[in-house]
C-alpha cells in the first residue's frame, strides 16, 4: 500500500466540489498528488450521487418552471421554510448533543466524588444517587435529536418514487394548487395508489 496523501479539510472539499462540477479524476489527481484509485475509493460514491442528486434537481426545477407562477412562488416558499427548518434540527441536534456530553460529564464527576465507602442507608448518598440518575436521564434525553438525525443520515435519502400510500394522505385538507402539484408529481413518478 501506498502511503496516504496529506490533505487538509479544505483539500477535501476542493475535490468534491470539483468533482461535482464535473472535473475529472486525472486531473484531480495531478494537481493533489493522488492516485486515481484514491480518488475512486473517497468519492465514488459521492460523485455518483452526486450527479443522480442534481439530476433530480434539475427534474424538479423544469416542473416547477413549468408551473404558473404564483404556483411556483409556493413551492419556493415552501422548499425554502423546509430548508429553515432542517437548518434548525441541526443545530438543536447539536446543542442537544454539547448538553448531552455536558450534563454527562457532571454525573460523571459526581460520581467519582462519592467515597468508595458511601452507604446506601445514608439519606445524602441516596440523594446524590438520585441526582446523578437524573443528569443521565437528562443527557439521554438531550442525545436523542442527534441520534434520530444519525439514524435519518445512515438510512440515506428515501427515494422520491416512493410516495405515501394514498390511505395516509389527506386529499380534503389540501388547496387546489397542493392538489394539482400532486396529480402532476403522480403523473411524474407514477405514485402507487395501493399501499
Amino acid at each position: 500500500m501506498g502511503r496516504k496523501p496529506k490533505l487538509d479539510p479544505e483539500d477535501l472539499e476542493e475535490i468534491g466540489k470539483r468533482l461535482m462540477r464535473g472535473d475529472t479524476p486525472k486531473n484531480i489527481c495531478d494537481d493533489f498528488g493522488v492516485s486515481n484509485t484514491w480518488v475512486s475509493h473517497n468519492f465514488g460514491k459521492l460523485r455518483k450521487n452526486g450527479l443522480e442528486i442534481a439530476q433530480n434537481l434539475a427534474d424538479c426545477e423544469k416542473l416547477v418552471e413549468s408551473m404558473p407562477k404564483h404556483e411556483q412562488i409556493m413551492i419556493r416558499s415552501l422548499a425554502d421554510n423546509l430548508k429553515s427548518v432542517a437548518h434548525h434540527l441541526g443545530n438543536a441536534a447539536t446543542i442537544g448533543a454539547r448538553t448531552s456530553e455536558l450534563l454527562a460529564q457532571r454525573a460523571t464527576k459526581r460520581a467519582e466524588m462519592m467515597c468508595d465507602d458511601f452507604d446506601m442507608e445514608d439519606s445524602l448518598g441516596r440523594e446524590q444517587l438520585k441526582t446523578i440518575h437524573a443528569l443521565h436521564t437528562t443527557a439521554n434525553e438531550a442525545a436523542k435529536p442527534g441520534i434520530e438525525l444519525l439514524k435519518l443520515a445512515k438510512a440515506g435519502p428515501s427515494d422520491p418514487t416512493q410516495a405515501l400510500p394514498v390511505d395516509e394522505i389527506d386529499f380534503g385538507a389540501m388547496s387546489d394548487t397542493d392538489l394539482a402539484t400532486y396529480i402532476e408529481l403522480n403523473k411524474k413518478y407514477a405514485i402507487k395508489k395501493d399501499p
